[in-house]
């Protein structure tokens, strides 16, 4: 995202909010812009412009984006549960200030989580084997249409069109 479309979408209670964060953990600032930027790259690389819609392409780039804050920040920090509570925590900040639909932000969140546990249950993979392994749960992600078939994919990604 272009930096300069990012600062005009926010508000000033989002910078506080957003700058209150940053300063309780500034350790996990620096990793977190750096997986932002990777994440972006990886979707833009793998889908291309396919990922700005709510389809499987935009499940993998929050799943990805959530499992890259998680692996970044735990170089920093070497703690799974602070370093997923990090990524929930700014991951859900920026849902809280995008403009979404309801199902579409309840697509995003549960993506988000699917990232943290995935980073969770696959620590100890290389990077790349890790991403490879997201791309592939891409294919088996599940086409939902309400907030309750979504609790239902617990350990898959979502997605609300095709």
């Amino acid at each position: 995202m272009n930096v300069w479309k990012f600062v005009k979408l926010i508000k000033a209670k989002h910078v506080w909010s957003l700058s209150k964060l940053c300063l309780w953990h500034p350790l996990f600032v620096l990793p977190t812009i750096l997986a932002t930027k990777e994440c972006v790259s990886l979707a833009n690389k793998h889908y291309g412009k396919l990922h700005h819609k709510n389809n499987r392409t935009n499940a993998f780039r929050h799943a990805v984006w959530n499992y890259l804050i998680a692996y970044k920040c735990f170089k920093w920090r070497p703690d799974e549960q602070k370093v997923t509570a990090w990524a929930k925590k700014i991951t859900d900040w920026h849902e809280g200030f995008s403009p979404n639909s309801k199902m579409a932000e309840l697509m995003d969140l549960h993506n988000n989580s699917v990232g943290r546990a995935f980073f969770l249950a696959n620590r100890e993979l290389k990077k790349d084997a890790a991403i490879e392994q997201l791309v592939a749960m891409v294919d088996h992600s599940q086409k939902v249409a309400t907030p309750e078939e979504t609790v239902t994919f617990k350990e898959q990604m979502v997605h609300i069109v095709d």
